[in-house]
C-alpha cells in the first residue's frame, strides 16, 4: 500500500511537471504581454535549449521593448537567432501547440517585422557614431534589410565625407565597396580630381602632357589640354605655334593654334602672305576658307555715310564702291556685311549683291560662315547663302566658347553646337561668357563657373563669384574664398573680404585684421595688421612694401610691418603702380612712386584713375594725362580727355573741337574737328563743318569720300 501510494504521488508529480512544461512558453509570452519581464525572461532562458527560435523571439522582444531591460545588442542577437531557428522549432510543435503560440504572437511575420525594427535601430546607432566599418558589415550581412537602399546611401554619404581631404585610396575603397552607389558620379569625379591634383602639382607642361598620356579617359584631359594650349598661345610666337602643332596634334585646341599661327604669319591680312602660308602649310584645316577669303578680300571696303543719313561703302582711297542706299550698315566680315533697308536687315557681298533678303530684325557679323539672325523676335543660325542651319525657334542665341551656341528656352539657358545638338540642357537662369574658356552661370541654387568642356568647374552653390587672373573669388554665407582655374578650393570661404590687386597678391580681411596672400603659393606674404578706412583701395602689396594707417598717419611698411618711411599726406586716393596723395599744407594732389619719391608737384585739384591705369589730372581747370608709371603723357592744356578702351585711344577736347591722341601721347588727329566718333572697329568718322572725313585706324590714312 505504501508502495502504491508512492507510485501514485510520483505519477501525479510527473503529470503536473509535464502540464507546467506545456504551459511554459505560452506563460512566457503572457508575462511579456503584461510587462512581467522577470517571469518572461526566466521562462525563455529555461526553455532556450529546447526551443531556441521561439525563446529568442521572446528575448528579442523583451530586450527591445522593455525600458528597464533594454539592450539593443542582445535584441539584435536574439532576433537573428529567432529567424534562423524558426523552421526547426515549427517542426517540433504539434499543430495545436503551434496555433496557440501563433496566437501569443510568435509568427514568422511578427519575427520579420521585429527584425526590421531592430535592424533600423542598430543601423541608426552605427550612423550616429559614424562607424563606417560596422555599417559596411551590416550592409554585407543584411541585404534583406527593408531600408537597405537608404542605408547604403547613408553609409556612402558618410564615407564620402570622411574621404574629404584624404588621399585617393579612401575614394577607391568607397568605390569598390559600393559600385552601384547613388554617389558614383561624385566618387568618380573626386577620384579624377585627386588623381589630377597629385599628378599635376606644379602645372608644368611635362606634368600636363604625361597626365593626358596616362589618363586618357579623365575629364581633366580637356583642362590639361587647355592649359598646354594657353602656355603656347600666350607666347604669340610662330615657332612655338609650330612646336605645339607637332607635339600635340590631337589637342582639342589645335584649330585655335592653327588660326593664331595663321594670323601671326600674315600680318595685316596681307594677301601675298596668305598665299605663301597656304603653300607652306597645305594641311591647314581652314585652307578652303582662306582661298575663298582671298577672293572676297580682293578689295577692302569701309562704311561711309552722307548728310542724308544714308550709308554705303568706300575703298581705302575714298572712292565710293557701294552707293548710299542703306539705313544702317555693319562692317564686312568674311566678305559679307549685314545692312538695313526700310527697317529690315539683309546681307550683301562686296559687289553689293544681295545674298540674304531684307526681311530680318537683326543679323550679326559672319563668323566661320554663320550669322545669328532674328526673325519675329526669335533667333536662329543662317549660313552664307541665307539657308537656315538652325531655325529661329530660340528667344536668345549667342556664340560662346568660340564654336558653340548659347540658347534660351523657357527663360533658361543651355548650350548646343551648330548642328543643333543640345550638349547642355537649358537649366541655367543666367549665363555670362567670360572668355573662350569660362562662363559664369547661375541656377536656382546659386552661381558657378562652366568651362569650355561644358563641365562645372565650380558648382552652382555660391552667392557671388568674381573672376581674376589666377582664379575666382567666391562668396558663400557672406564669407569669401578662392577657387583656382582648375576648380580647386585653394582658399577656404572663411574671410570677410578678399580683393585682387595688380600684383600677384590678394588682400584678405578677417575681423579687424587684413594681410596679403601670394597667389603663387596661396600662403600669407605679410604679417596681419589692423584694417583701416579704405584699406582695400590703398594697401596693395607689390612684393616689397605696402601702406598702412598707423596712429592716424600713413606709413610704408615691409612684409613684417617694419616701418620703412612715413607718408606725410592728408589723404591718399589710390595706389597701383603709383600713389596719388593730397598734401596737408596746400590741399592739392600729386603723384608719387611706391618708394614715396615725388614724381609731380602737388598742384592738381583732381586726379582720376582711368580704366587702363592712366591718370587724368586737372590743374587750374585744364586736363592733362600721366601714364600708370607716373610719366607725363600730355600737359594739362585740354578741356577734357576721354579714354576709348575699344580703340585704346584718347579723345581730346579744346574749345569745343576734338582730336585724337594715342597712349604714348602722340597726336593722331589735331583738335580741328567738331565731332569724332568710333564708326567701326577700324574706322573713325570726323566732322569738319559739313564735311565728313574718315580715319582708317589700321592704315593711319584720313580719307575724304569722293563723289
Amino acid at each position: 500500500m505504501r508502495n502504491l501510494l508512492g507510485l501514485l504521488m510520483a505519477f501525479c508529480s510527473s503529470f503536473i511537471g509535464i502540464q507546467a512544461q506545456k504551459r511554459t512558453l505560452e506563460n512566457g509570452f503572457e508575462a511579456l504581454a503584461v510587462k512581467n519581464y522577470g517571469i518572461a525572461k526566466g521562462v525563455f532562458v529555461k526553455e532556450h535549449s529546447n526551443y531556441p527560435g521561439i525563446t529568442a523571439f521572446g528575448l528579442a522582444k523583451l530586450y527591445y521593448e522593455s525600458k528597464d531591460l533594454y539592450n539593443l545588442d542582445s535584441a539584435w542577437y536574439f532576433i537573428q537567432g529567432s529567424l534562423n531557428s524558426y523552421p526547426l522549432d515549427s517542426m517540433k510543435l504539434s499543430q495545436k501547440k503551434l496555433k496557440k503560440l501563433h496566437e501569443k504572437g510568435w509568427t514568422r511575420a511578427n519575427a520579420t517585422t521585429l527584425y526590421q525594427l531592430i535592424a533600423k535601430s542598430v543601423f541608426n546607432e552605427f550612423t550616429e557614431t559614424k562607424n563606417l566599418d560596422a555599417m559596411t558589415r551590416f550592409l554585407i550581412d543584411h541585404r534583406d534589410y527593408m531600408e537597405y537602399p537608404m542605408a547604403l546611401r547613408t553609409r556612402d554619404s558618410l564615407w564620402l565625407d570622411s574621404c574629404s581631404g584624404r588621399d585617393l585610396f579612401c575614394w577607391l575603397d568607397c568605390s569598390a565597396a559600393s559600385p552601384a552607389s547613388d554617389f558614383r558620379e561624385e566618387m568618380l569625379r573626386e577620384m579624377d580630381l585627386i588623381a589630377f591634383q597629385e599628378w599635376v602639382k606644379d602645372n608644368t607642361e611635362i606634368e600636363l602632357a604625361t597626365f593626358i598620356q596616362y589618363h586618357p579617359e579623365s575629364k581633366f584631359v580637356m583642362r590639361a589640354q587647355d592649359e598646354i594650349y594657353h602656355k603656347y598661345y600666350q607666347l604669340e610666337d610662330t615657332t612655338k605655334f609650330k612646336q605645339f602643332l607637332t607635339k600635340y596634334p590631337s589637342n582639342r585646341n589645335s584649330s585655335k593654334i592653327w588660326k593664331a599661327y595663321f594670323d601671326a604669319s600674315i600680318g595685316n591680312y596681307d594677301s601675298l602672305r596668305m598665299v605663301s602660308f597656304i603653300a607652306l602649310h597645305p594641311d591647314y584645316p581652314f585652307k578652303n576658307s582662306v582661298l575663298q577669303e582671298l577672293t572676297w578680300y580682293g578689295k577692302t571696303l569701309f562704311p561711309v555715310g552722307n548728310d542724308q543719313d544714308l550709308y554705303g561703302f568706300m575703298d581705302e582711297e575714298g572712292n565710293g564702291v557701294i552707293p548710299f542706299q542703306y539705313d544702317e550698315v555693319n562692317e564686312f566680315h568674311e566678305g559679307l556685311a549685314a545692312v538695313m533697308k526700310q527697317g529690315k536687315y539683309g546681307v550683301v557681298n562686296l559687289n553689293n549683291e544681295v545674298v540674304v533678303d531684307f526681311k530680318f530684325e537683326t543679323i550679326s557679323d559672319y563668323q566661320s560662315g554663320f550669322a545669328i539672325v532674328e526673325e519675329h523676335q526669335q533667333f536662329g543660325l543662317m549660313d552664307r547663302v541665307g539657308k537656315w542651319i538652325i531655325q529661329p525657334n530660340y528667344s536668345d542665341l549667342q556664340l560662346v566658347f568660340s564654336d558653340l551656341l548659347l540658347f534660351s528656352e523657357n527663360h533658361r539657358y543651355g548650350v548646343m553646337n551648330t548642328k543643333e545638338q543640345k550638349l547642355l540642357a537649358p537649366t541655367f537662369t543666367d549665363f555670362n561668357p567670360l572668355n573662350d574658356q569660362f562662363a559664369m552661370v547661375s541656377n536656382d541654387r546659386g552661381t558657378g563657373i562652366l568651362d569650355a568642356s561644358l563641365e562645372l568647374l565650380i558648382p552652382c552653390e555660391f552667392q557671388e563669384i568674381i573672376p581674376f587672373s589666377q582664379g575666382f573669388l567666391v562668396k558663400s554665407n557672406q564669407q569669401w574664398g578662392v577657387v583656382d582655374l582648375y576648380g580647386r578650393t585653394v582658399v577656404p570661404t572663411e574671410f570677410d573680404a578678399i580683393n585682387s590687386t595688380p600684383f600677384p597678391y590678394l588682400m584678405v580681411g578677417k575681423g579687424t585684421l587684413f594681410y596679403h596672400m601670394d597667389t603663387r603659393t596661396w600662403k600669407a606674404s605679410t604679417a596681419p595688421c589692423a584694417a583701416f578706412d579704405r584699406w582695400r583701395e590703398i594697401a596693395s602689396f607689390d612684393g616689397s612694401s605696402f601702406i598702412i594707417n598707423k596712429k592716424g598717419s600713413f606709413v610704408w611698411v615691409d612684409s613684417t610691418l617694419k616701418v620703412l618711411k612715413p607718408l606725410k599726406m592728408a589723404s591718399i586716393q589710390f595706389v597701383t603702380q603709383c600713389i596719388v596723395g593730397k598734401q596737408k599744407s596746400t590741399d592739392l594732389w600729386g603723384i608719387l612712386d611706391r618708394q614715396g619719391n615725388v614724381l609731380t608737384k602737388f598742384h592738381f585739384t583732381e586726379v582720376q584713375l582711368l580704366s587702363n591705369g592712366f591718370m587724368k589730372v586737372v590743374e587750374e581747370g585744364k586736363v592733362g594725362l600721366y601714364s600708370n608709371l607716373g610719366k607725363l603723357v600730355a600737359e594739362p592744356r585740354y578741356d577734357n580727355i576721354i579714354y576709348w578702351p575699344e580703340m585704346d585711344l584718347f579723345l581730346t577736347e579744346i574749345n569745343g573741337l576734338q582730336g585724337i591722341m594715342d597712349v604714348q601721347g602722340k597726336v593722331i588727329l589735331p583738335n580741328d574737328y567738331s565731332s569724332i566718333k568710333v564708326f567701326s572697329n577700324q574706322v573713325l568718322s570726323m566732322n569738319v563743318g559739313n564735311q565728313m572725313l574718315y580715319l582708317n585706324f589700321k592704315t593711319g590714312k584720313v580719307v575724304k569720300p569722293k563723289a
